[in-house]
C-alpha cells in the first residue's frame, strides 16, 4: 500500500509480477515522466482505495505505456472516481480497466469540463479489456484518441463517449453498452474506419452540437440503413448483413 510518483525525469518500468499496489490517500500512481507497467505473472493489480483518487494518473506531459495489469477500485464507501486518467500521452498494449462504482467514467482522455488551452492529452488503444459500470471512456475536452482494437463495456449509457473539443478515430475492436447505445459523439470530430458497435438502442448517437462524423466502415447492431447512410462520405455505403448495419465502400 503506498502512493507512488514518477518524477519528471525519470523513465520507469513497472512489473507487478502477480502483485497488488494499493494507493493510500492520493492517486496509486501519478506519472510525471516515463512508465511503462507490465505483469509479467498476470492478475497483477493497481487499486484506488480512497474518492477522487485514480488507480493511474497520467500528467500533462507525462508518458505511459500499459501493457499488462489491472486498473481498479476497492469496494469503500463513496469511492468514485475515474479509474484511470491521462493528460499526457497514454498507449494501452493490454491490460484491464474495471471500474463499477456507480457514477464515474472508467478512463478519460483530457480534462473533463475544464477548458486546457492549448494542452492537448493523446491516448492510443491497441488491445484493451474496460469493463464499466455504469460509464465507459469519455474522450474530454482537448483529447485525441485512437482505439485500434480492444473491447470497451460500459453498464450504463456510453461505453466511449467523444466530447467537447475531443477527436476520435476508431479504426477497429468492439463496444458496447448494455444499456443503452455504444458510443456517443458530441465532440469535434469523430471518424470511424472498423470494428463491431452494439446496444439495446443503438450503436452511434450523434449530439445535436457534435462538429462531425464520418463513417467508413464498422458493424452496428440495432441501427438502420438509412440512418447510417446519413454518416457515409461520398464512395461509401451501408448494407444490412446477418442483422449488422455494416459500411463499406460502394
Amino acid at each position: 500500500t503506498n502512493n507512488f510518483v514518477i518524477p519528471e525525469d525519470k523513465d520507469v518500468t513497472l512489473d507487478l509480477n502477480g502483485f497488488t499496489l494499493t494507493g493510500g490517500d492520493t492517486h496509486a500512481i501519478l506519472n510525471r515522466g516515463k512508465l511503462c507497467i507490465k505483469d509479467s505473472s498476470g492478475n497483477g493489480e493497481i487499486v484506488a482505495s480512497k474518492a477522487n483518487t485514480s488507480a493511474l494518473r497520467n500528467g500533462d506531459n507525462a508518458v505511459c505505456v500499459i501493457d499488462g495489469g489491472t486498473f481498479t477500485r476497492t469496494d469503500a464507501v463513496d469511492n468514485k472516481w475515474h479509474t484511470v486518467e491521462n493528460f499526457g500521452t497514454m498507449t494501452f498494449n493490454g491490460g484491464k480497466v474495471i471500474a463499477e462504482d456507480g457514477q464515474s467514467f472508467a478512463i478519460v482522455n483530457g480534462w473533463n469540463y475544464i477548458n486546457p488551452g492549448e494542452q492537448k492529452a493523446t491516448m492510443t488503444i491497441n488491445n484493451i479489456e474496460m469493463k464499466a459500470g455504469p460509464n465507459g471512456l469519455k474522450n474530454c475536452a482537448g483529447g485525441t484518441l485512437t482505439m485500434n482494437g480492444g473491447t470497451l463495456h460500459c453498464t450504463g449509457y456510453w461505453g466511449l463517449s467523444n466530447d467537447s473539443t475531443g477527436i476520435a478515430t476508431i479504426n477497429g475492436g468492439n463496444i458496447t453498452s448494455d444499456s443503452y447505445i455504444a458510443i456517443s459523439n458530441g465532440g469535434a470530430k469523430m471518424e470511424i474506419n472498423g470494428g463491431t458497435f452494439t446496444g439495446p438502442q443503438g450503436s452511434l448517437y450523434v449530439q445535436n452540437y457534435a462538429q462531425g462524423t464520418v463513417v467508413m466502415g464498422g458493424s452496428y447492431g440495432n441501427e438502420t440503413v438509412e440512418f447510417m447512410r446519413n454518416y457515409c462520405p461520398e464512395g461509401y455505403t451501408a448494407t444490412l448483413k446477418d442483422g449488422m448495419v455494416v459500411v463499406s465502400k460502394d
